[in-house]
């Protein structure tokens, strides 16, 4: 399971566990995480969602073992 860690007040990083190295907590981490803006209800701006992608390749496999839902 991806474990949150915060880096700041107004900043959230998702990072996977057990990954072949650890994450740096910046946009500049080596796996080039995706950034995402956070708002309220309001539309104001919270903070921003960092999620890190892992080197070891897992998100290959997890896609691949994902079966697509049928719409009924």
């Amino acid at each position: 399971m991806d474990e949150p860690r915060r880096a700041g007040d107004e900043d959230l990083h998702i990072t996977p566990c057990g990954d072949q190295v650890e994450h740096a907590l910046t946009d500049d981490c080596v796996c080039g995480p995706a950034k995402e803006m956070c708002t309220d209800a309001a539309g104001a701006t919270t903070g921003w969602l960092t999620v890190h992608h892992s080197l070891d390749g897992r998100e290959s496999i997890e896609h691949l073992n994902h079966e697509p839902t049928q719409e009924k």
